[in-house]
């Protein structure tokens, strides 16, 4: 389907027709004034007609040219004369799979990110787009979420010149490990990838936008804080953007062990409005000021409880009055070794700066190494390279 529609200006769509052997206009009273509109969200299409059940057409309209109406959103009209939103905002104009081919090297692999984590955050299920029926799933069948993006990924490859890997790019890997769901994430209960990957998670996926931001003028430099030594993955079929069976990452880094005590009863604290509503996570007994975000948010930890923080990276200062960042992902083990799954993501709270003496105090920010400061504001990291050790992530 991609070949069919990749290059074309203007795709019409019958979303209201009963069959394929129905055109896409019909008869309305023509008094009836619809003016265009310009923008809006939390819309709903016609589950139960063929353009809108078909996993195709994610594809479809993820891969056309610059064909839209306005910038970031396609519309049809239904028979009562209504328009739907048929696909989320991905803002294709500006972000094309098939304008990255003109650009150099190192500028068509930041871009194609950007492309690919539009794609990412876009389509998945969100507490905040409602249906009839409850929470919308933007994909018809939940466990095509690799699937449905797998012609996405397909002309992405070239850009990236590497493996996917369970919705993963194996060039720089390290920046993707650190994502997070938003609100509701929840882990899925059929296997559909390896805990390491958003795939293996319902929810808006963050932090896969602006990944390479550090480096454009925001007078911040990223570092990784983990070493990959090997990732492998096992496919259903021989399609490597398809569905997955298993799969693993090998990492070096530093494994701290976590006491939790406590945590918060909603994401970011005051879901019961009680003053004691706090989190506490201990490291050899000094409390962290990073917050845990869960995986699996409607099946809470039960505390207390034991899990390891695999520092992911860290966002360095170039400049006074720049803000720092601290990556990293929450792990339990599956058995006696050094094998474990993801669990949650360990970060500054939403609303908290870090800063240098941050870094001096938390027990698990001073285990990352010495952050000295040089001319000009400018950070630069001394990494603790002693304590590092390989696990194995599935």
């Amino acid at each position: 389907m991609c070949d069919v529609y990749k290059r074309s200006y203007c795709n019409i769509a019958a979303t209201s027709a009963e069959n394929d052997t129905m055109g896409c206009f019909w008869g309305r009273d023509i008094s009836v004034h619809l003016p265009l509109r310009v923008y809006f969200e939390n819309v709903k299409t016609k589950s139960d007609k063929p353009i809108t059940i078909a996993t195709d057409d994610l594809e479809e309209a993820s891969l056309l040219g610059p064909y839209d109406i306005c910038n970031d959103q396609t519309w049809f009209e239904d028979v009562k004369g209504s328009v739907l939103n048929a696909y989320a905002n991905v803002a294709f104009k500006t972000l094309n799979p098939f304008s990255l081919r003109t650009l150099e090297s190192a500028e068509r692999q930041e871009r194609a990110f950007e492309v690919w984590g539009r794609a990412v955050q876009a389509f998945t299920i969100g507490t905040s787009h409602q249906s009839d029926t409850g929470f919308a799933k933007n994909l018809t069948n939940p466990t095509d979420k690799l699937v449905a993006r797998s012609a996405i990924a397909r002309e992405l490859a070239s850009c990236f010149d590497c493996r996917y890997l369970a919705g993963h790019w194996e060039r720089d890997l390290v920046r993707q490990l650190a994502w997070t769901g938003a609100n509701g994430s929840e882990r899925v209960k059929v296997y559909r990838a390896p805990s390491w990957s958003w795939a293996s998670v319902d929810a808006p996926i963050q932090d896969f936008i602006g990944l390479h931001s550090d480096e454009h003028g925001r007078g911040t430099t990223w570092r990784p804080l983990v070493e990959v030594i090997n990732v492998q993955v096992e496919l259903e079929t021989d399609d490597p953007m398809g569905q997955v069976k298993s799969g693993f990452l090998r990492l070096r880094g530093l494994v701290l062990k976590l006491e939790i005590v406590k945590l918060l009863s909603a994401r970011y604290g005051g879901g019961s409005n009680r003053a004691d509503d706090e989190e506490i996570i201990l490291v050899d007994g000094t409390r962290t000021n990073l917050h845990l975000q869960q995986d699996d948010e409607p099946f809470p930890l039960i505390t207390p409880c034991q899990l390891v923080c695999l520092p992911i990276s860290i966002t360095l200062a170039k400049g006074e009055g720049q803000e720092m960042d601290f990556k990293s992902i929450a792990l339990v083990p599956v058995d006696a070794g050094n094998t474990y799954r993801r669990v949650g993501y360990l970060g500054p709270n939403i609303s908290d700066a870090l800063t240098l003496e941050n870094f001096r105090k938390d027990p698990i920010l001073q285990e990352i190494g010495t952050i000295e400061e040089v001319t000009d504001g400018t950070q630069q990291l001394v990494p603790n390279l002693r304590d590092r050790e390989e696990i194995i992530i599935v």
